[in-house]
């Protein structure tokens, strides 16, 4: 989707043996520190990202950007799913999302 040579796409979850999203993030953040890392999410998993395994503690530590996939599309979405008050839409600033600190919060 991505021609970057900024973006890594792994098998990482099975090397490190994490089965949830806020197990990986957590040991990605004690591992490489240094770096800053965005979390990308599929407009349509947003419809589920309240019942992920301590979501609140995800969107609190990592930026998150949220992609169309259509036909879901988070933009145009009349009635956004839970939890969905702490992402706003933000594309004017996308170029600079990994510096953007997280919004614990505001949810």
């Amino acid at each position: 989707m991505a021609n970057d040579p900024r973006i890594d796409v792994s098998c990482l979850e099975s090397v490190i043996g994490t089965r949830y999203t806020v197990d990986t993030i957590s040991y990605l953040r004690r591992r490489a520190s240094g770096l800053r890392f965005v979390w990308i999410m599929g407009a349509d998993n947003l419809a589920q990202f309240h019942r992920c395994r301590n979501w609140r503690r995800i969107a609190s530590e990592v930026p998150m950007a949220v992609i169309d996939r259509p036909p879901q599309s988070f933009a145009r979405s009349p009635h956004p799913p839970p939890g969905t008050r702490a992402l706003s839409p933000a594309e004017n600033q996308a170029g600079r999302l990994a510096d953007q600190r997280p919004r614990p919060g505001s949810f």
